[in-house]
Parts: C-alpha cells; structure tokens; sequence
C-alpha cells in the first residue's frame, strides 16, 4: 500500500499547485492514451474486415505495419499472424502467434486463434506443443468441433496414430449425432453405421491408452 505523508509545515499551498499540475499532467497522458488506443482499435477493425472480404494483398502489408507499430497489442499481432499464415509464410507467422498468445487473446477471437495457432505450430514442426494447446482448449470449450479436428492432426504429426484417427472419428460422430439429435434417428448422416463405428472409435481409444510398465 503507497504511504501518504503530510507536506512539510509550510508548504501545503505548493503542494497543492504542483499537484494540481501534476494532476493536468497526468490527464493530458491518460487522453493521449486513449487517443492511441482508439486508433489501434479503429486500425485493427479495419485489417479484421479487409481479411474477412477476402482482400489479403492489402491486408497483409497493413498488418505486417500495425505489428512493427505496435507490438505489444495484441490485435495487431493476431493480424499480423493471419496475413502471414494466409501467404503460406508459417515460420514468420507462427512469431506473431507466440507474440500475441503471451498477451493474452481476447475471448471473441480465441476459437478461430487457437486453430491457426495450432495448426502453425503443427506444420513448423512443433506438434508436441500444438497437441498440448488444442487438449487444453478443448477441454475448456469441447463443443468446438475444430478443435477436436485439429487436435487429430497434430496427435498424427506427432506420432500417435491410433490417438489420431481415434480423435478423428470421435469427431464424425459427435457431428453426426448433432445433426440428427440422437444415435439411429431417421436421416443419420452414417446412414446406420454409427453403432459399429463407435465400437471402432472405442477399439481406438483402448489402442492409444498409455500402457503401464
């Protein structure tokens, strides 16, 4: 806790001005703050809507710029790291999404982030990293189907194949059964094989188990 001292008898009334000032001061900062921060934001809703339309050659020299700017936001970073995934640049992309990932993503943007986070970091050759990332968000947010699609690819880019093609398939289903509400429903999009493959699906998971010593 900051201690509060009395002014030196005698001196209160100058204490008061040069607060009053330092106060002016440190408004006069604070506003410029908020200027800086508004432009940010206006500058980083511009880049997210030129990439949406589909407008990469304009959005990518813009965001590179925004990021050398700026680059402690994060918005800009997330840009940044989209541009440069979209060109195909991984190894300069993956720099922004390690960048923005330790400033912390906001939650509106962490689905769509972390996919292309993961996937990055799979195709630069960490996959290690991007299993342990895509586990952990999926167990914050399991209905995220794309994370679990992921999650496969990096589980076989990092060696364990029946963890793969077991999350995979886990995949199928959960999808299948959202999109009729029930196993065997009329319509099922396994057109009846379901039950089979999630004895399959169950036949997967007891292959990829740890096993003990």
């Amino acid at each position: 806790m900051t201690q509060r001292r009395a002014p030196p008898l005698g001196a209160a009334d100058g204490a008061d001005s040069a607060g009053a000032d330092g106060a002016d001061d440190a408004d006069g900062a604070d506003s410029a703050d908020d200027a800086d921060s508004a432009k940010l934001r206006a500058e980083a809703s511009r880049l997210r809507a030129l990439r949406q339309r589909g407008d990469h050659q304009d959005h990518l020299p813009a965001a590179l710029a925004l990021a050398a700017r700026a680059p402690s936001d994060v918005e800009a970073r997330i840009e940044a790291a989209f541009g440069l995934d979209r060109a195909g640049d991984e190894a300069a992309a993956v720099r922004h999404y390690d960048a923005a990932w330790q400033l912390g993503v906001p939650e509106p943007l962490r689905r769509r982030f972390v996919v292309g986070y993961g996937s990055t970091l799979r195709n630069v050759g960490r996959a290690d990293e991007a299993v342990v990332l895509l586990t952990e968000e999926l167990a914050r947010d399991p209905g995220y189907a794309a994370y679990t699609a992921f999650l496969s690819l990096a589980l076989h880019s990092a060696g364990h194949a029946a963890a793969a093609l077991a999350t995979m398939l886990g995949c199928v289903l959960d999808l299948a059964e959202r999109a009729t509400g029930h196993p065997g429903a009329a319509g099922h999009p396994l057109d009846g094989f379901e039950r089979a493959l999630g004895e399959y699906y169950q036949e997967l998971l007891q292959t990829a188990a740890p096993r003990g010593p």
